[in-house]
This record gives C-alpha cells, structure tokens and sequence, in this order.
C-alpha cells in the first residue's frame, strides 16, 4: 500500500482522514459516494491517487462489508491494485480509436473495413463488412446497422466477379494496394453513383477500402472533351489561321491551317515562341499584341507585310481580340490572320492601271466627257 499511495500504512491507519486526502480532488466526491453505500453492497471502483511528490497513479479497489451477527456493518475489506499501466493503456486505445474514427467521418471519401471470409481449404470466399464511416452508408444507400457483419457480396452481389472480388483477392493474397477508377451500373443494388475512384489496401487477413463518387467530375471532363473537339472542328474548318497566344508571345493553340501553312504538326507549334517560327517579324508580332493586351481593346482588319515568299513580298490580314481569364482581366490575345498576298498584288495593279490610265486620258488633246443616259 505504501508504494501505490506514496504514504506508511501506519499513517493512514493513525489518521484515516489521510488516506481520503491522498484521492485525487476531482475523484474525492465519486469515492466518498461509493464508499458509503458499500454497507449495503460490494464496489469495485477505479480512481486516481495524487501521491506527495504530485504523480498521479490510477488504483482500482475492491471490496465488500464486513457485518456482525445483527447484521450491522463493523467494517469494509478491499484490495487495492495499482493499473496505472493498464489504465493509460486504455487510454491510448481509446484515443486510437477516436483519432481513427475522426479521420474516417471527416473525409470526404467512404471508408469500409473487411475481413476476408475462408472456407475449410483457406481459400477465401468472401469478405465481411467490419466498419465503415457515415459516407460508406450514403454510397451504398444503407444504413450503418443493416451494413456492419453482412457479407459483402451477398449484400451488393456486383461485386462478384474477378474485377471486383477477384481484385479485392489479389490484395490481401500478395499485399499489393489497388488504386483505379472505373464506371459502375448498379443503381438497383443502391449505388448511385456512375463512377468511382478507389483505394485498395491489405489490413490484417482482409482490405481496407476508400471510394470516392467522381461522377460529377467524370461528366465535366468528358464535356470539357466534346467541347474541346467541337472548338477544334470548327477552328479546322476556318480557312484562316487562328493563333492563341500569351502574354509572353509563346503560341498555345493553333488550327489545321496554321500547320499547313508552316508545314508542321500542331505539337511542333503549340508551346513555342513566336520568335522560333518568325523571328524577322515576331517582334512586330508581339508589339500588336500587347497593344490589344494592355487595352482591352480589339484591333481589327489592319494588313501588314510578313517578310518574304518565292514570289517576293508575303502580306495577311490580321484581327487581333483579347483573351480574358476568369477575373476578366486581358491575358492573351486570339490572332485570326489571312494570306492576302493575292488580292494585295491584284489591288497593287488596279491602282497602278488606273493611274495610267488616268495620265492617259488627261493628255488626249481633245475635250472628252462621259455622260449617264440611264435618266
């Protein structure tokens, strides 16, 4: 008693108020209570002793009354055990548990627990639900009760099948975790969801199991794709040249007549500098499009040369509008841009024609005039 209490037997036993002092002040009340109704029953009571030197131990005590032939109570005998080890044992399992239990409700992924089910050759037939979070039971739209110590593929018969059971096999017999995703069809089983994102691992003699309903994602990404193909069929079809480009004058995306235009793939043109693919006129380039960048403003039907063809002078017609990211601030530019090398040459001659022609007809020496009789 002298080493659980930190005090001499004989003390407590000179001065019984002693042993009460040594209770620890917040257990005081609850041991009080329990000690006076053990003239009518026995106790068995776990509290904590503050010794003199402020350590605190954890005792369990045990006992019952003692009476005399009329049946009055003449004394109490216990025995005090010291399970300050096995106390903070319990704790550090209940705090386990907690934390773990925290941890599987606050995510947003369901949580399941199984153990595999063998037959009398070892080999495993199935796999029992264990535990599983409050996000579990939404998937599977049960709740937690008609869930927990039902088999798995009996409860959601889709999961028989090597993709699922077979799958789930494989992990515990070799220990190596499964991560994948994949569409799902079960709707009459209770799984709402269409796809789904999952974790696989081996705990113990069976899997610990997330999944995560990615419909929605799924659904926004394949519609980002349509999207994308439709931009891309219109952009092939366009007969111009179509550039997306940033503020650092690299190219990001380009259409079909882009490619063809320079005689390469879009992969060897997306990405790249426009001083890679025209360094004589990339600055040039590059001042228009900060121009439109810095302004907000649009900068439409402007031709310009473009250095040099075979047949001499290249020139393109340009519209150049602002790109805008989620904030509606400028931060690149979409250069629609058309070959006019042909018409420019053929307005280049009409105006030179017309010219001679002009001088020609000042200098007849006679009085020439053309009139309108539509009238």
């Amino acid at each position: 008693f002298d080493s659980v209490v930190g005090r001499p037997a004989q003390g407590l036993l000179d001065d019984p108020v002693a042993w009460i002092e040594s209770v620890h002040p917040e257990d005081r009340a609850n041991v009080l209570s329990e000690f006076r109704a053990a003239n009518r029953k026995s106790f068995d009571l776990t509290y904590r002793i503050l010794r003199p030197d402020q350590t605190v131990r954890w005792v369990r005590d045990q006992g019952y009354p003692v009476h005399d032939e009329a049946g009055e109570v003449v004394r109490l005998v216990g025995i005090t055990e010291d399970v300050t080890s096995r106390v903070l044992a319990e704790q550090k399992v209940q705090l386990s548990e907690e934390r773990y239990r925290a941890a599987s409700e606050a995510g947003m992924d369901a949580f399941y627990l199984f153990d595999a089910v063998r037959n009398e050759r070892d080999e495993i037939v199935d796999f029992v639900f264990v535990d599983l979070n409050h996000r579990g039971c939404d998937v599977v739209s049960r709740r937690r009760e008609e869930i927990i110590g039902q088999r798995l593929c009996e409860l959601l018969p889709v999961n028989r099948g090597e993709f699922f059971f077979g799958a789930y096999c494989d992990v515990v017999l070799t220990g190596k975790s499964l991560y994948r995703e994949f569409s799902i069809d079960a709707a009459e089983e209770g799984i709402l969801a269409g796809w789904i994102e999952q974790q696989v691992v081996r705990v113990g003699d069976g899997i610990a199991l997330t999944a995560r309903d990615i419909t929605d994602r799924k659904r926004n990404q394949q519609e980002i794709v349509r999207q994308r193909e439709e931009n891309q069929t219109i952009l092939a079809g366009i007969p111009a040249m179509v550039f997306y480009k940033d503020a650092h004058n690299r190219i990001l995306r380009v259409n079909r007549a882009v490619c063809e235009t320079l005689g390469l793939p879009a992969d060897q043109i997306e990405g790249r500098h426009s001083a890679e693919l025209f360094p004589d006129d990339a600055d040039a380039f590059y001042a228009a499009d900060l121009a439109v960048i810095k302004s907000g403003q649009p900068k439409l039907g402007y031709v310009e040369r473009v250095g040099q063809t075979d047949g001499g002078e290249r020139w393109v017609r340009t519209d150049k509008v602002p790109l805008y990211d989620s904030d509606h601030c400028p931060i690149g530019v979409i250069a629609i841009t058309m070959d006019v090398t042909k018409l420019k040459r053929t307005t280049d001659r009409l105006e030179e024609s017309e010219q001679r022609y002009r001088g020609l007809f000042d200098r007849v020496p006679v009085s020439v005039w053309e009139q309108d009789l539509s009238a």
